[in-house]
């Protein structure tokens, strides 16, 4: 059958499905229908043209028995293939992925509708009566663990059909819907021959005893590198597959519970990285096809996690805070996740732990493969692995404390694993500007997904803090242990194996012990982030749509800037050109930063107006430990000193008190150069002397001049008549400074060691200067002062404050609706959602 006669055979199928209006109700459909059905060769291209959304709809709410009687003919599908994984039904069973996925979004519209079951207040008319109608049936359909009626109307004894004990599965089972759905797709992506490999039974029946034994050793080996506690039995299903049931047969020998985060078996996992070598695997080389099929199977789990997509976001509203504990029963809140999420990322969730380092090691593996360096011969990010990382931050996001990916991703502590993590992070974050410093166009292969990876490695630094930690250069405690240590282990190790040899009366010799191996020297290398998150936010700063991406660039900096380590490391020499519009300058990568985000200041941009705090935060929280600042950075901050301080930034009704506040940040910025890293910032004291001027009349200023200033703004207001009355609506309005305003204004910014300084060393500069009849170099003048002492004249060093990022609620809720709006955007291709039902954010149609 060609193409377009399969297209033109799915659309009858379609058409049968929604009657004509004459008929008043749909009938039940016959098997037979179903069955042919199935078996129409279809492609994702033609089941999201075809099922549009109003059709979905109209099937929906005019057609409902044939709607659920086809979700429960693709459900069964998909729980046969999983308990007979023949080649024959891997067609249907992809035809039954693709339908699942075009129909679960609707679903999920309904449940985070705003008209709940029992919410009416009695005047909304038909409409919403018919909602609620529709939204009960919805329920009942997906959560309830009552099967269809329909269901035991299709068996049938025919070979190609498996629907029939599908059916069976689901009386047996006695699941929801909605779980069956979840729990088959991850069942799915480890099929044997359809998304995976796995050892021949024949292969396991001749392999030697001992080779059983080292690989035993290996895998607890394995368990004990990675610091993860054989604890909290689950009580996920027991394997379906032959395959699976064999690998966790021998597994278990010991009638020990299954451990939810360990693989299994290990071999299963689709690539090599986190907890798994290549020769752990079954199949390290995956092909065509089965990337093929894990993207249909993943395409549906992304569809099934969408629920956040069609609630509303936070409103920053005190009172929800307060409501949240109450508000926990109602799941279509914000504040809760999709019950189809929260199945996906339960404990019992089959395969979770093969999945997430699947996934995980999919994405951070990738290379970009050109080691000759010839042009044009490196491959980008295949949709595999892009549609790899948008999963995984979807699991990662659930919020609720059951979340066994986050549990997954906290538990990460080998310093092996830690080293893979981050190098693929540096990788790939540095292809954003790498992919631009070429001669040649389009010379290196250029990723578009480096928002996910920010987002990715955002939840490694929320959740797992020995990844920060290693990061940053500080190790990883849980897993640093001395030679001696593990020598004492080894040693240890032995004596219990040849304990337990002769209580067993065993006389062959036990196998060798593992000796735990001592953390490696390997210390990251910060800056090689900084680097792509500075050129983001410069070359991002004039987008309006990137707004979200110059944010989350942001936060990053801030929660490493709280870590004294972040801002030694900062000192390293700056020696690459970005291919960005930035001023050019000798300097460290502590430059770099306070560059970038000057410039995104002085922008006075008002979509990032909110940011201004957080940008003079992370350069004050570094500030300390400045070797050197160099002058371009120097005369920028002076000039920031300079734009905060001026009468319509200091007398705003809506700026002052944020201008205050920045004064304050850099005052503690200057401070912190002068009185902690004195030998080595002449550039800033030469900076701060030259522009005297600015500081002295901020510290000198008196109430009349402050009024004076005031009523000059006042002339200046546009729609004002006269000085003594500021006219309410026009756009400036200025507060009258009073005596009380400008004794908290001198109180407040740290200006003291500043004027000391001027005080003793502004008059040697000028006697230099006019003893040479006003000749004088800058490198003389910086000169002198590096052979100037202040000890004595300066007040007492202030301590040193770090303003450390705290987790909050909005936080999180900004981050999912920013990682939904992405993957949103990201899968136009074939639109999993709707975008006019979309309630987290608002979709705009150019």
């Amino acid at each position: 059958m060609g193409a377009s006669a399969s297209r033109e055979r799915f659309k009858s199928h379609l058409l049968t499905l929604t009657p004509p209006p004459s008929s008043a109700l749909s009938p039940t459909l016959a098997p037979a229908f179903f069955s042919d059905f199935w078996l129409t060769p279809s492609s994702p291209s033609d089941v999201f043209t075809l099922l549009t959304p109003s059709y979905v709809r109209l099937l929906l709410s005019a057609h409902f028995p044939n709607y659920e009687q086809l979700f429960n003919q693709a459900t069964a599908q998909l729980c046969q293939i999983v308990e007979t994984p023949y080649g024959i039904y891997f067609d249907q069973a992809l035809n039954c992925v693709r339908v699942l996925t075009r129909f679960v979004p609707f679903l999920l519209e309904l449940e985070g509708d705003g008209v709940g079951v029992g919410d009416g207040d009695g005047d909304g008319g038909e409409e919403d009566n018919g909602k609620l109608e529709l939204k009960e049936k919805v329920e009942v359909m997906c959560w309830s663990k009552k099967t269809a009626s329909s269901s035991d109307d299709t068996e049938s004894e025919t070979e190609t059909e498996p629907e029939a004990d599908g059916a069976i599965a689901l009386n047996e089972e006695q699941e929801s819907l909605a779980l069956l759905v979840v729990h088959a797709a991850m069942h799915m992506l480890f099929l044997p021959h359809f998304t995976c490999d796995f050892f021949d039974e024949k292969e396991d029946e001749n392999e030697s005893e001992s080779e059983t034994e080292k690989k035993r050793e290996k895998e607890k080996e394995k368990e004990s590198t990675n610091g993860i506690l054989a604890s909290h039995a689950s009580s996920s299903p027991s394997p379906t597959s032959p395959s699976l049931r064999r690998a966790s047969s021998t597994s278990n020998s010991n009638d020990n519970p299954p451990n939810p985060l360990l693989p299994n078996p290990l071999g299963i996992i689709w690539t090599a990285g986190v907890h798994a070598n290549i020769e752990d695997l079954y199949c390290y080389q995956s092909t065509k096809l089965y990337d093929k099929n894990r993207i249909e199977v993943m395409r549906l789990l992304l569809a099934c996690c969408g629920g956040k997509l069609f609630t509303r976001g936070e409103n920053g509203d005190e009172n929800d805070i307060e409501n949240e504990n109450e508000n926990d029963n109602n799941n279509t809140t914000p504040n809760k996740d999709s019950r189809w999420l929260s199945v996906a990322v339960a404990r019992d969730a089959p395969n979770a732990a093969a999945l997430f380092y699947s996934l995980l090691n999919t994405v951070l593996s990738h290379s970009f493969n050109n080691p000759a360096g010839v042009p044009y011969l490196g491959r980008g990010m295949t949709e595999l692995q892009e549609l790899s990382l948008q999963l995984l931050i979807v699991f990662l996001d659930g919020n609720n404390n059951n979340n066994i990916f986050r549990e997954l991703l906290s538990s990460i502590k080998s310093p092996s694993d830690l080293k893979f993590c981050w190098d693929g992070f540096v990788r790939l974050l540095s292809n954003t500007y790498e992919s631009n410093s070429t001669y040649l166009p389009g010379s290196v292969a250029k990723i578009n997904c480096h928002q996910e990876v920010l987002v990715l490695f955002w939840k490694f630094l929320e959740e797992n803090e020995g990844f920060g930690r290693f990061v940053l250069g500080m190790g990883v405690p849980e897993q640093s242990i001395s030679v001696a240590e593990a020598e004492a282990e080894a040693e240890a190790q032995e004596r219990e194996m040849e304990s337990e040899t002769k209580e067993n009366g065993i006389n062959t010799p036990p196998p060798t012990p593992t000796t735990p191996t001592p953390t490696t020297n390997f210390k990251p290398n910060i800056c090689e982030l900084v680097v792509p998150l500075c050129y983001l936010i410069l070359s991002s700063r004039s987008d309006p749509c990137s707004v979200g991406l110059v944010n989350i660039c942001t936060f990053i900096l801030l929660k490493l800037s709280g870590e004294r380590t972040f801002g030694v490391a900062l000192n390293q020499p700056f020696l690459k050109r970005l291919p960005v519009e930035m001023p050019r300058f000798t300097g460290s990568h502590a430059d770099l930063v306070a560059i970038s985000l000057h410039k995104l200041i002085i922008m006075n941009d008002r979509k990032l107006a909110s940011l201004t705090s957080c940008f003079m935060t992370i350069i004050c929280n570094v500030s300390p430990y400045f070797k050197k600042f160099s002058l371009t950075t120097s005369v920028k901050l002076v000039n920031l000193f300079e734009f905060f301080s001026t009468p319509k930034k200091l007398y705003s009704s809506t700026s002052s008190h944020e201008s205050i506040n920045h004064l304050v940040l850099l005052g503690e910025i200057f401070n912190n150069g002068i009185q902690y890293q004195f030998a080595g910032n002449q550039q800033l004291l030469y900076t701060i002397i030259r522009r005297r001027k600015v500081f002295q009349d901020l510290a000198n200023l008196t109430i009349n001049k402050a009024v004076q200033d005031w009523e000059g703004l006042q002339c200046m207001t546009p729609g004002t008549r006269t000085r003594e009355k500021v006219d309410v609506n026009s756009p400036f309005v200025a507060i009258k400074p009073s005596e009380e305003w400008l004794a908290n204004l001198k109180s407040v910014i740290p200006l003291e060691t500043i004027c000391r300084l001027l005080a003793h060393l502004a008059p040697q500069v000028d006697d230099l200067c006019d003893g040479r009849n006003g000749v004088v170099s800058e490198e003389e003048i910086i000169s002198f002062l590096r052979d100037t002492t202040l000890v004595g004249l300066l007040p007492v060093p202030h301590p040193i404050v770090i303003r450390k990022y705290q987790a909050n609620k909005f936080t999180r809720s900004w981050f999912t609706s920013y990682m939904w709006g992405v993957i949103f955007l990201r899968n136009q291709k074939f639109p999993l959602f709707d975008g006019s039902a979309i309630k987290l954010f608002t979709v705009a149609t150019i």
